[in-house]
């Protein structure tokens, strides 16, 4: 069980594990792997789903040992941690086996938090406020450290909430990619519109 502390709350690193991606290198040679790596970029921010493993970037690394530890699991949170801070997403079954880049830190809940709670408190403007509270400005770029994400006390919802919360991040979610299809069908509608119009319909020959 979660320790409380004095104030009835949690430290993050009581529930989850808390670990920063791994800072990788190009490796050339025979024996390099294409490895596929999660980046900030790979975070949809309407939705907090990851990119599939096929639409990741691949980089050659050479010796593989050490690299598991960094891999990503369905169900992981990941939130940036340099440049862009906070960007937050959910882990899913698609992006599995990506190594998660040093712009990341990785929360994997313990069991006692649900991992749609985890992405509810990081997303939280309170979260977002006592965070960046914490980051470091240096001469070009802001960042965090995965111990100041670690440290991070918050009031531990019971399991109802969670449930409650988990639902509708579910509804959310789909409600989000089902307005987004509608979107991007509406506006291949009105092209293929446009196009006939002005310029005639193109198996038709070339035009008027």
């Amino acid at each position: 069980m979660a320790k409380k502390l004095d104030r009835g709350t949690v430290r993050l690193g009581d529930v989850a594990d808390v670990f920063v991606g791994m800072a990788t290198s190009r490796k050339e040679g025979s024996d390099a792997q294409e490895i596929p790596l999660l980046q900030v970029g790979n975070i949809n921010e309407q939705t907090g789903s990851t990119d599939a493993l096929g639409d990741l970037n691949k980089m050659p690394l050479g010796d593989k040992s050490g690299i598991d530890r960094y891999r990503v699991q369905p169900g992981d949170v990941v939130v940036s941690c340099k440049g862009t801070l906070l960007k937050t997403g959910l882990v899913q079954e698609a992006t599995a086996g990506a190594v998660a880049t040093a712009n990341l830190v990785t929360v994997r809940p313990k069991g006692v938090v649900s991992t749609e709670t985890l992405y509810a408190l990081l997303k939280s403007e309170g979260a977002k406020r006592r965070l960046k509270g914490l980051q470091k400005v240096g001469a070009t770029i802001a960042s965090l450290s995965y111990k100041d994400i670690q440290s991070l006390e918050f009031s531990l919802p019971d399991i109802a909430t969670q449930r409650k919360i988990a639902n509708l991040l579910d509804a959310h979610r789909e409600y989000v990619e089902a307005t987004t299809k509608a979107l991007r069908d509406r506006e291949e509608l009105l092209r293929g519109l446009v196009e006939k119009a002005f310029w005639g319909d193109p198996t038709k020959g070339s035009g008027r």
